[in-house]
């Protein structure tokens, strides 16, 4: 009679239950190998999310040919290789009659290269965000319509525009040259979206061109998409700086309050969305444009990049400056009378007035939010919330989040009073008062926690002996760590913009931080040091390193898709900051 095990590993349904839980490619395709009864059964989640990129795009027409393309479920086009109209109609059109029951459709394409330009309006790309020696791949838009009508199941849509997009194409009703843009415009630049219906979710990162074209576009598609719960929308730097060029401010400045107008004025009732994010200029300016186009009461992830931006040495987006404080971005309508179901709220920068919305909200729904930011250079940080407000200004003060994150290198921390200006030195907090705060009013409420540590190296004994590395305040943060009871998921992030080898810590190094705060605290449960990933787990006292995932030290971002097991961890997915580096 056959062993449990092996009674198991005779059930395509089982096996393929305990594969689900594998989220590593590799570790799929090596249990594919065991036998046959292996092979059918995980094949299917092998080829169920692929990516189309310049190692996996001369294997297409063998796996087209194996039939492994009826198993793809999301499809990931991330092309550095530049393929003409012609070649990349070859490549996908004969896919689709694989990936009929395709659900996710995901492209990202960088620059424009070189030789889609014309001689005359090449030189007005180079420079900086101009296109390189590979400009990615765009799909056609009638290659997005052959994905519509013969994919009917389709109900992701994610798409990443090129950055320079519109100063390539310009706007329809631009003087050009004869002939000059007008085949590209045809290709590449007018998508149908308006024939999209039935979506869950909708991501358009660079918009271009007409953006009253656009508007009109996506308030179709969001009409027929009543079920839609995720939504992300960005405009191109190169198209806000066409319009900021030509004194046409007003055709951008208030493009996301147009569109919840349009979208309301259509009848249609507000989507129940459960994730909004708004990137490059796409934020609400009135208070009341949110709530047309969404019901805030289902939100429970919300970003906003509050953050102005250079081009070519130009001012595109003043958000902040010294005489004004105040972004304009109506954070007030996400406060907890709006949004009483929020989870998660990120943006580029904390700064004062986003300070202001959160310290004057109630506490008890703060505890139930995570906060991340991209920088802290706003003089403010999050922190803050964690201690009373010396002015009075803030009588709520102090609260706390269920997940924050905060800079332990107080040298890098430049804070600002409400008057804007900055504090000296000495009235700054140090590490261990930042903790100290941390660990005095938590009372339960923090689940994650993100630090930024200085590394440090000891001193060696000779060149060839330079020494190990060393976090300073480690002990600090353990400590803190030990008196915060249900601090589950913790991180000690590095600088994510600047690579500087003598901070790269040793795989001992870094496991010996990782096993000391897992120690400090018996239900966290999944830590990171730097580009390293564990879970902990403890057996008669003893701590044990599960090891997640480790990412190239040199990357200078942090690609969730390579975290694995890692990255089904709310903290690891949901950090966004990046300290300033040394």
């Amino acid at each position: 009679m056959p062993g449990a095990a092996t009674a198991v590993a005779t059930l395509p349904e089982l096996l393929r239950c305990v594969a689900e839980q594998i989220l590593t490619t590799r570790q799929l395709a090596t249990l594919c190998l065991v036998n046959k009864t292996f092979n059918a059964a995980i094949t299917p989640l092998l080829y169920r999310d692929l990516e189309v990129n310049d190692g996996t795009l001369p294997l297409l027409k063998v796996w087209l040919e194996a039939g492994r393309l009826t198993h793809v479920r999301a499809l990931t086009v991330s092309l550095d290789k530049t393929l003409s109209h012609q070649e990349t109609m070859d490549t996908f059109l004969p896919l689709l009659g694989q990936m009929g029951r395709l659900e996710r459709l995901t492209q990202v394409t960088a620059h424009i290269v070189e030789r889609w330009l014309d001689k005359g309006r090449a030189s007005q790309f180079e420079g900086e965000g101009g296109p390189g020696p590979n400009g990615g791949t765009r799909l056609p838009v009638s290659l997005l319509d052959a994905f519509r009508e013969r994919c009917s199941g389709l109900k992701h849509l994610d798409i990443t525009f090129c950055e320079n997009m519109g100063g390539f194409l310009g706007h329809s009703d631009e003087a050009l040259p004869e002939g000059t843009g007008e085949e590209e415009r045809r290709l590449y630049g007018r998508p149908d979206l308006a024939s999209f219906s039935g979506l869950r979710s909708l991501a358009l990162r660079n918009l271009y061109q007409e953006l009253d074209w656009w508007r009109d576009q996506i308030v179709t598609a969001l009409r027929q998409s009543p079920d839609l719960q995720h939504l992300e929308l960005s405009l191109g730097l190169w198209t806000v700086h066409l319009y900021q060029a030509e004194n046409e401010l007003a055709k951008f400045e208030h493009w996301f309050d147009e569109l919840c107008n349009a979208y309301t004025a259509t009848g249609a009732k507000p989507l129940r969305l459960r994730s909004l994010r708004l990137g490059f200029a796409t934020f609400p300016r009135r208070s009341e444009s949110a709530e047309k186009l969404a019901d805030l009461s289902c939100l429970e992830d919300l970003h906003i990049t509050n953050e102005g931006t250079y081009f070519k040495g130009q001012i595109v987006i003043d958000m902040y400056n010294h005489e004004d404080e105040d972004s304009g971005i109506a954070f007030d309508a996400f406060g907890p009378d709006r949004c009483p179901s929020l989870r998660r709220f990120s943006m580029a920068v904390y700064h004062r007035d986003v300070h202001d919305m959160l310290a004057q909200a109630d506490p008890a729904w703060l505890r139930n939010l995570a906060l991340s930011c991209e920088g802290l250079w706003g003089g403010w940080e999050l922190p803050g919330l964690l201690r009373p407000d010396p002015d009075g200004l803030y009588p709520q003060l102090p609260m706390h989040p269920r997940m924050l994150h905060m800079e332990l290198d107080r040298s890098k921390v430049s804070l600002v009073n409400y008057e804007g200006e900055h504090l000296p030195s000495e009235d700054i907090p140090a590490a261990k008062q930042v903790l100290d705060d941390l660990a005095a009013g938590d009372d339960g409420a923090l689940e994650g926690l993100g630090v930024h540590l200085k590394v440090r190296r000891g001193a060696g004994e000779g060149p060839a002996d330079p020494g190990e590395h060393c976090f300073e305040d480690l002990d600090l943060l353990a400590d803190a760590v030990g008196k915060l009871p249900n601090l589950t998921q913790l991180a000690i992030v590095d600088c994510k913009t600047t690579y500087a080898k003598e901070r790269i810590l040793e795989e001992r190094e870094a496991e010996d931080a990782a096993r000391l705060l897992a120690m400090a605290n018996p239900r966290l449960r999944y830590i990171q040091v730097h580009r390293r990933y564990w879970r902990a787990w403890r057996e008669d006292g003893n701590v044990r390193l599960e090891k997640l995932a480790q990412l190239d030290d040199a990357a200078m971002e942090v690609d969730v898709k390579k975290l694995g097991e890692a990255s089904q961890v709310e903290l690891f997915r949901f950090l966004n900051w990046q300290p300033q580096p040394l």
